[in-house]
């Protein structure tokens, strides 16, 4: 039997597929394309209901194809009946990934609208056997949340804080090294409230970095207060192999907002943290999440959000306007005007893009290590990237997926940093014969 898996959403969800994948392929199943297979599995995501209703209408399109289908990931919980008015054979929860063999012998013989959900965790990692892509894998070793907040339908899928045993983090990481990764993602609902038995997010990184391979780890997720009480160890502790990339997202710059969002922190906490940050690692990446739009923001609370902008600068920020998700309390609340959520949005995001390009333009000249992840697709080259966690297009023709290069960067763009090759790293013969280059390390400024 063969079936075909896409998936929505943030690398938790792609983790998801691989553990998905690994039980359906250990009972004797194959992978193929769309039209090739016997079982369609659709792994959702909830967040965003412009996310929620492309998934609909994805659905309501492999219906028309008469094909089986599981449906798993975050809507299950989230708005099952969104789903069942779709249409689908099986559903699982993020929970009950161990049952797909069960989903999916019910979806062959005619199962429809079934739903198999668990309120257990187990331990997924502890399946991990497959790599994201030729270089990258995922793993994640939290799920759930400890906050309650008002906007947010994650917790309904994903529940409370539940994190995995270090032994099969430590386990998965070694496996997909020795299959060829390069680059491991760690991520989680909140990935600084990881602890398992005694050790915290901190520890575990120590211990991956004990890991007898040459690779690097990018840490995904951390809300501020649980950041907050990790950070000192965390920093003075930071392993070799950890990118220097930060994800704390804010949400608003304004306290008023923050409260109704049931946050549990002032913004001032954020920027205390990156400056936490920054005063560790000044070249580190900083990456954020902003909701436009907020039912009870107003004209000032937007405005603090853009000051926080102005005077934290962070290196990336996600913009979301507020969406109402099903089953949350703000979901009760009257929203904003379509057209000043518009004009906030967009104010918003010509500033990030504006502080993007100031921050990246401060690359330019700066020679270092690169590693090589995949293929860019806009330029004849490859993605790279530094220990900053700066995503390097790099000019070459040269086979040099998966390894480190020497480089050079000439040009940048709010996203990207445009490098020459010069060598690669421990391999002799150099990639360009411009001389003029210097092959000595420099920090930025």
């Amino acid at each position: 039997m063969r079936y075909y898996i896409e998936t929505y959403g943030c690398a938790a969800n792609e983790f998801d597929s691989l553990v998905i994948s690994d039980f359906l392929e250990k009972e004797g199943w194959e992978r193929s394309d769309l039209n090739g297979s016997d079982l369609i599995i659709i792994n959702t995501c909830g967040v965003k209901k412009p996310t929620e209703d492309k998934i609909l209408y994805r659905l309501k399109e492999i219906n028309a194809l008469n094909k089986k289908i599981v449906v798993a990931g975050c809507l299950t919980r989230i708005d099952p009946e969104a789903l069942k008015a779709a249409g689908f054979n099986v559903a699982i929860d993020v929970r009950s990934l161990n049952r797909i063999g069960e989903a999916a012998e019910s979806a062959l013989k005619g199962a429809k609208n079934e739903f198999i959900q668990s309120d257990k965790n187990f331990d997924k990692v502890a399946f991990l056997a497959k790599k994201l892509t030729q270089t990258i894998g995922v793993i994640e070793v939290q799920e759930g949340c400890a906050y309650n907040c008002s906007y947010c339908a994650t917790k309904i899928s994903r529940g409370s804080v539940f994190s995995f045993p270090d032994s099969s983090i430590l386990r998965s990481v070694s496996e997909l090294v020795r299959k060829g990764a390069v680059e491991i993602w760690l991520t989680g609902q909140d990935v600084a409230a990881y602890r398992y038995e005694k050790k915290d997010l901190a520890d575990l990184l120590m211990e991956i970095d004990t890991v007898d391979k040459d690779f690097y780890v990018r840490v995904g997720m951390s809300t501020p207060p649980f950041f907050k009480a990790i950070a000192e160890k965390l920093l003075r502790s930071y392993p070799k192999k950890a990118y220097r990339f930060f994800h704390i997202p804010v949400q608003s710059g304004s306290d008023m907002v923050l409260l109704d969002m049931k946050r549990g922190y002032r913004a001032s906490l954020f920027e205390d943290l990156v400056r936490k940050v920054r005063s560790f690692f000044p070249d580190a990446t900083i990456e954020t999440d902003i909701i436009v739009g907020y039912p009870t923001e107003t004209e000032e609370d937007f405005e603090e959000t853009i000051e926080l902008l102005n005077r934290t600068r962070p290196n990336v920020v996600n913009i979301s306007k507020f969406w109402k998700r099903p089953n949350t309390e703000a979901s009760k609340f009257k929203e904003l005007d379509s057209k000043v959520v518009a004009e906030r949005s967009k104010k918003a995001y010509e500033l990030i893009l504006q502080i993007m390009k100031e921050e990246n333009q401060k690359w330019i000249g700066w020679e270092g290590e690169a590693l090589v992840t995949e293929k860019s697709e806009k330029r004849t080259g490859w993605k790279a990237r530094n220990m900053a966690y700066k995503q390097i297009i790099i000019e070459s023709e040269g086979m040099l997926l998966g390894k480190k290069v020497f480089v050079k960067v000439h040009g940048s763009d709010p996203v990207n940093l445009y490098a020459r090759p010069l060598y690669v790293i421990d391999e002799k013969e150099p990639i360009t014969d411009d001389t003029s280059f210097s092959l000595s390390s420099k920090s930025v400024n």
